[in-house]
């Protein structure tokens, strides 16, 4: 049975470091629309950004971070985050990308970067949580967990929410780190968790959807599926979408738990390693049969299928009516979100894992081989 473990704060503030201030002395703003704060785009972790990219784009800039680099950007400002499996955090200039500040955070970093307030949330592949100043890269503070953390940070509402495969499910106080509950799942947690509906979700690797309380980790509902997750879920309208390893999909209505759509083996979709992008009309699942597919949102049937070279790992994202997507084939693509036809693509010449972040007129995205792309709207 979970258990939930309520934490009193004043126990837990010697276990850590002091919360600092930014090299100005003040805070910085909250994220603006045009923002990619955190691994998909949103709390709700719907992978759908808040701009219209036009579909052909041509490359701004491109960096070589010195190692692979399966963490998925954030987009802040006039800044982008990205960091590499070796623990290097860098801060780069969207327009040029040129370095503001590159730091080290001890184990490599595999979860997608989050921004939030003049911090940036960064889980370690060493079971270590911190948060550094956004303006130079210092730490402000930190949380030991006891495995690894791969799950990517969310933040709303002044709390930042994360999964390890310790089985925890943490809610921290993200100004100063303090602990403000942990609950304890019966698996390790890979997905990122999504906060909608007046819920915290994480979907576990033993396959139960976990509804939570926000402000207190109180279990509201779970969803038993028999399967086991990677991804974490999407949500939107009320509902979590989330692929399984096994291939299976489901749409899961928040208000009473209940499977609305349950998309089987008969689809032969693939084991699911991706979140879903989520969209008013269709639903955008990236699977490891080499395959990007789109299900209708209404009825849950399968409306077109595009074919990769290799797996499909990375999470895809949506801008206006294009699906940018990225294979294990060296290969980023840029899909009709009604059709799946391909508009679009660049040869990153390796294989990409990380999911790309759409904010500010670009779209960043890293390679395993290191490299980091920015594009921006190709010119007439």
């Amino acid at each position: 049975m979970c258990t939930l473990f309520l934490i009193v704060l004043a126990a837990l503030c010697p276990m850590l470091a002091a919360a600092g201030e930014t090299a100005s002395g003040k805070t910085e703003p909250a994220p603006a629309a045009t923002d990619w704060p955190v691994f998909r785009g949103n709390p709700a972790s719907t992978g759908v950004a808040a701009i219209t990219l036009a579909p052909q784009l041509s490359l701004r800039w491109s960096i070589e971070a010195g190692a692979a680099v399966e963490a998925t950007a954030a987009i802040a400002g006039e800044t982008v985050y990205v960091a590499t499996t070796k623990g290097r955090v860098l801060a780069l200039r969207i327009a040029d990308g040129s370095i503001l500040w590159d730091v080290r955070v001890g184990g490599g970093v595999l979860a997608g970067l989050a921004f939030a307030d003049g911090r940036l949330f960064v889980g370690a592949d060493n079971g270590r949580f911190a948060a550094l100043n956004a303006v130079d890269g210092k730490e402000l503070w930190a949380l030991e967990t006891e495995g690894q953390i791969v799950s990517a940070p969310v933040v709303a509402d002044g709390t930042v929410y994360f999964g390890s495969y310790d089985h925890g499910l943490y809610a921290l106080d993200a100004a100063k780190g303090v602990l403000r509950w942990k609950y304890e799942a019966d698996a390790p947690l890979h997905g990122a968790p999504a906060v909608a509906s007046g819920l915290v979700l994480a979907a576990g690797c033993d396959g139960i959807l976990l509804l939570l309380d926000p402000r207190t980790g109180a279990l509201r509902r779970q969803v038993e599926t028999g399967d086991h997750f990677s991804a974490g879920p999407a949500c939107a309208d009320g509902e979590a979408w989330l692929g399984s390893m096994e291939g299976n999909v489901r749409a899961v209505r928040l208000s009473d738990g209940a499977i609305v759509h349950d998309i089987g083996q008969e689809a032969k979709l693939g084991p699911c390693y991706a979140h879903a992008a989520v969209t008013e009309s269709t639903v955008v699942i990236a699977t490891r049969r080499r395959q990007i597919v789109g299900v209708n949102r209404a009825t849950g049937a399968v409306q077109w299928r595009f074919r990769t070279g290799d797996k499909a790992d990375a999470s895809p994202v949506v801008s206006g009516s294009t699906v940018y997507a990225a294979s294990d084939d060296g290969h980023l693509y840029g899909l009709q979100l009604e059709t799946g036809k391909e508009i679009w693509r660049f040869p990153t010449g390796a294989p990409v894992t990380a999911s790309p972040a759409i904010g500010r007129n670009v779209l960043v995205v890293g390679a395993r081989d290191g490299a980091v792309y920015c594009f921006e709207p190709a010119k007439p």
